[in-house]
Protein backbone atom coordinates (compact mmCIF):
# COMPACT_ATOMS: atom_id res chain seq x y z
CA UNK A 1 0.00 0.00 0.00
CA UNK A 2 1.57 3.22 -0.89
CA UNK A 3 1.54 6.62 0.89
CA UNK A 4 0.62 7.52 3.93
CA UNK A 5 -1.94 5.86 6.62
CA UNK A 6 -3.74 8.28 8.89
CA UNK A 7 -5.88 5.78 10.67
CA UNK A 8 -3.00 3.18 11.80
CA UNK A 9 -5.19 0.80 12.18
CA UNK A 10 -6.82 1.03 9.01
CA UNK A 11 -4.73 -2.15 7.74
CA UNK A 12 -6.01 -4.48 9.89
CA UNK A 13 -9.38 -3.48 11.17
CA UNK A 14 -10.43 -5.75 7.89
CA UNK A 15 -8.64 -8.78 9.24
CA UNK A 16 -9.49 -8.51 13.14
CA UNK A 17 -12.98 -7.52 12.20
CA UNK A 18 -13.56 -11.12 10.19
CA UNK A 19 -13.07 -12.69 13.79
CA UNK A 20 -14.25 -9.74 16.15
CA UNK A 21 -16.40 -7.45 14.68
CA UNK A 22 -17.46 -5.87 17.31
CA UNK A 23 -14.18 -5.63 18.97
CA UNK A 24 -13.02 -4.04 15.66
CA UNK A 25 -15.24 -1.24 15.23
CA UNK A 26 -15.05 -0.46 18.89
CA UNK A 27 -10.73 -0.24 19.31
CA UNK A 28 -8.27 2.32 19.65
CA UNK A 29 -4.55 1.12 19.26
CA UNK A 30 -4.50 1.29 22.68
CA UNK A 31 -7.71 -1.03 23.57
CA UNK A 32 -6.16 -4.26 25.24
CA UNK A 33 -7.10 -7.45 23.31
CA UNK A 34 -6.99 -9.21 26.69
CA UNK A 35 -9.54 -6.93 27.99
CA UNK A 36 -12.24 -7.90 25.65
CA UNK A 37 -11.27 -11.68 26.15
CA UNK A 38 -8.73 -12.56 23.14
CA UNK A 39 -6.67 -14.31 25.25
CA UNK A 40 -2.94 -15.76 23.61
CA UNK A 41 -4.72 -18.20 21.97
CA UNK A 42 -7.03 -16.13 20.26
CA UNK A 43 -4.67 -13.61 19.91
CA UNK A 44 -2.17 -16.03 18.15
CA UNK A 45 -5.15 -16.96 15.89
CA UNK A 46 -5.41 -13.25 14.78
CA UNK A 47 -1.66 -13.03 14.27
CA UNK A 48 -1.61 -15.34 11.43
CA UNK A 49 -4.58 -13.99 9.94
CA UNK A 50 -2.54 -10.76 9.38
CA UNK A 51 0.11 -12.63 8.26
CA UNK A 52 -1.75 -14.70 5.62
CA UNK A 53 -3.74 -11.24 4.46
CA UNK A 54 -0.66 -9.63 4.18
CA UNK A 55 1.52 -12.62 3.03
CA UNK A 56 4.79 -12.36 5.44
CA UNK A 57 5.83 -13.91 8.49
CA UNK A 58 6.49 -12.52 11.92
CA UNK A 59 9.32 -13.22 14.08
CA UNK A 60 8.28 -15.47 17.13
CA UNK A 61 8.96 -13.04 19.85
CA UNK A 62 6.73 -10.62 18.16
CA UNK A 63 3.94 -12.57 19.61
CA UNK A 64 5.26 -11.80 23.32
CA UNK A 65 4.88 -8.30 22.84
CA UNK A 66 1.72 -7.98 21.02
CA UNK A 67 -0.77 -6.77 23.25
CA UNK A 68 -3.17 -4.20 21.62
CA UNK A 69 -3.85 -3.51 18.05
CA UNK A 70 -1.56 -0.40 17.74
CA UNK A 71 1.11 -2.70 18.93
CA UNK A 72 0.21 -5.14 16.41
CA UNK A 73 -0.22 -2.62 13.26
CA UNK A 74 3.23 -1.48 14.31
CA UNK A 75 4.88 -4.91 13.82
CA UNK A 76 2.37 -5.15 10.27
CA UNK A 77 4.23 -2.12 9.20
CA UNK A 78 7.66 -2.97 10.40
CA UNK A 79 7.19 -5.91 8.51
CA UNK A 80 5.90 -4.60 5.41
CA UNK A 81 8.75 -1.80 5.28
CA UNK A 82 11.01 -5.18 5.58
CA UNK A 83 12.70 -3.53 8.99
CA UNK A 84 11.35 -6.92 10.89
CA UNK A 85 11.77 -6.73 15.20
CA UNK A 86 9.48 -7.44 17.71
CA UNK A 87 6.52 -5.08 18.30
Amino acid sequence: MDGAVLDPLARIRPVIAEAYPDFASAMTPATRFADHDIDSLDLMSLVIDVETAFDLEFPPEAFERIETPGQLAEALDRQLAGTGGAA
